[in-house]
């Protein structure tokens, strides 16, 4: 992928990215990669061998894979957060079929299609957590977006600030380190909105994040 040309010198206008482009971008970075840089997703990351596994395409007649997926982020190819989930779906489903225990391939593997369930749960809460984000790249809100983000809304990383006590969506990453820096030093510790480290310049003056979401939500919302 040729990468985007750079701002034009001399105060020239920075173009603007399109909704694909963002929308790609945010996947890949905060959904997709994540993702694969687990060990559960390594089943899932590459071809399947058909020269070993002679049966697969009897059960698959369309293969999809994480890395291909990567590669389609990589050219910008989903217009939609619901392309993206759909390749998901069918990656789960492959897995699925062929890995069922009883009517499954000759080679079938019953723990990858449990594997399978657990990636598209683990997938399923990022696209609630950047909900909003999603929504603010692609410039479109789905009702199914606002569903999937109320299905998970309790297995979110939300925190308390201390000081002005509204309630802020951080990454999974540092919501781990809260939770283990609390087991270690028995107790939560105080944590206010500037720690937030997804968002720029945050302070308690920002706009709650669960209104912020409806806004976003009342504004793009498809009828």
């Amino acid at each position: 992928g040729g990468g985007g040309g750079g701002g034009g010198g001399g105060g020239g206008k920075k173009r603007r990215s399109s909704p694909a482009q963002r929308l790609n971008r945010l996947i890949k970075e905060k959904i997709h990669m994540p993702i694969r840089n687990m060990p559960i997703s390594k089943p899932f990351a590459s071809k399947i061998d058909v020269s070993k596994i002679q049966d697969y395409k009897d059960f698959v007649s369309r293969t999809i894979t994480l890395g291909d997926m990567s590669k389609h982020l990589q050219k910008n190819k989903y217009a939609s957060w619901m392309e993206y989930q759909a390749d998901v779906t069918q990656l789960v489903e492959n897995a699925k079929v062929y890995n069922d225990p009883e009517k499954g391939g000759r080679l079938r593997n019953p723990n990858l299609a449990q594997q399978a369930d657990f990636l598209q749960i683990l997938i399923n809460l990022r696209i609630a957590r950047y909900a909003g984000e999603i929504i603010e790249a692609q410039e479109r809100c789905e009702p199914l977006l606002i569903a999937l983000r109320s299905k998970y809304n309790d297995e979110l990383p939300w925190v308390e600030c201390s000081r002005c006590k509204k309630w802020r969506m951080i990454s999974f990453e540092q919501h781990q380190e809260i939770q283990s820096r609390a087991a270690q030093e028995g107790g939560e510790q105080p944590w206010f909105c500037e720690q937030n480290s997804e968002r720029e310049h945050p302070d308690c003056t920002d706009e709650d994040d669960e209104e912020w979401f409806k806004s976003l939500t009342n504004k793009y919302l498809i009828q």
